[in-house]
């Protein structure tokens, strides 16, 4: 299954509008575009410190892109990639590394620009890019709070160890080992145990105690069931907050793509977003890079990740 059907569910969950494309001159489309490699630091190579399993991944992901018919010979626009290894913040220790990435896109324009040795343009203003990650779902699902939660998007679409929904105008596709889905739900009694915690934690005793109080009258059943984040309803009528319409569920990390720590951190998750249309930006540099995404073979990505 290529990206492409992604690209066409994720679509359908979204109707915004597509921006006409400026023209560009003749001259410009036809010049062929120079392609720039960044790694950490901005630099043009990897540090030797760099270098480690994971961020080959990393490296491997950014060519498959690269390899794209979309993308494999730039002309009339060039492209700027990074690829950059994260390593946990103190705070976190004992988390896996990560690595972030992007293929940004800009148009050519020869009468602003000069040609390097080799004949190639370098792009010109801004430009939109696909953004890749591997084993950083946050970069999909947003803020990830102290326990490990996140809010999955109401309207989404799965299908074997692939997940793909609109958010903040971007397209997000977190694809997995087939039969791995990203996430498990978090159950209400799971919940309440951690937010009782944290009401206690942050000075908040008289919040917990009605959170328990509540939690108390739940039957077995009742507290193993997903939890959900709603904005209407009580905080304390936990058993009905996934049957409002607002509602979405509370997740975590499968544990089963637990990925490691440090330099042993191995690539279970990859996460891919392109820009929608839209009204705003460069149409026809949108247009290549959902090309380039559509053009993408899932299970070659999913090679990449360990079972």
């Amino acid at each position: 299954m290529t990206y492409r059907a992604l690209i066409l569910i994720a679509a359908a969950l979204s109707a915004a509008p597509a921006a006409a494309a400026q023209p560009q001159d003749p001259a410009s489309a036809a010049a062929p575009g120079q392609i720039d490699f960044t790694y950490n630091r901005s630099q043009p190579t990897a540090s030797a410190a760099d270098r480690t399993a994971l961020q080959a991944q990393g490296v491997k992901l950014r060519d498959i892109i690269l390899a794209t018919p979309a993308l494999a010979d730039p002309r009339g626009f060039a492209l700027h990639t990074s690829v950059v290894l994260n390593r946990p913040v103190p705070s976190r220790a004992g988390e896996s590394d990560v690595v972030v990435g992007s293929v940004l896109s800009r148009r050519i324009n020869v009468t602003r620009s000069k040609p390097n040795a080799k004949g190639r343009y370098p792009g010109d203003g801004e430009g939109p890019a696909l953004i890749f990650a591997v084993n950083k779902l946050e970069a999909a699902l947003g803020y990830r709070s102290e326990a490990g939660h996140f809010t999955l998007p109401v309207e989404r679409r799965e299908r074997d160890g692939v997940l793909t929904f609109v958010r903040s105008g971007r397209d997000y596709t977190v694809i997995t080992p087939p039969g791995l889905p990203a996430y498990q739900p978090v159950s209400i009694g799971d919940y309440v145990a951690t937010s009782i915690e944290a009401f206690r934690a942050d000075g908040a005793p008289q919040l917990a105690t009605e959170l328990q109080a509540a939690a108390a009258q739940l039957t077995p059943a009742q507290k193993a069931a997903p939890y959900c984040e709603t904005n209407t309803g009580p905080a304390t009528d936990l058993a009905n907050r996934c049957r409002h319409a607002s509602a979405k569920p509370i997740v975590r990390l499968n544990p089963r793509l637990a990925p490691g720590t440090g330099a042993a951190s191995r690539a279970r998750i990859i996460v891919l977003s392109v820009p929608q249309l839209g009204q705003v930006g460069d149409a026809q540099e949108r247009r290549r890079l959902r090309q380039a995404a559509g053009q993408l073979d899932i299970a070659a990505l999913q090679a990449l990740l360990t079972p």
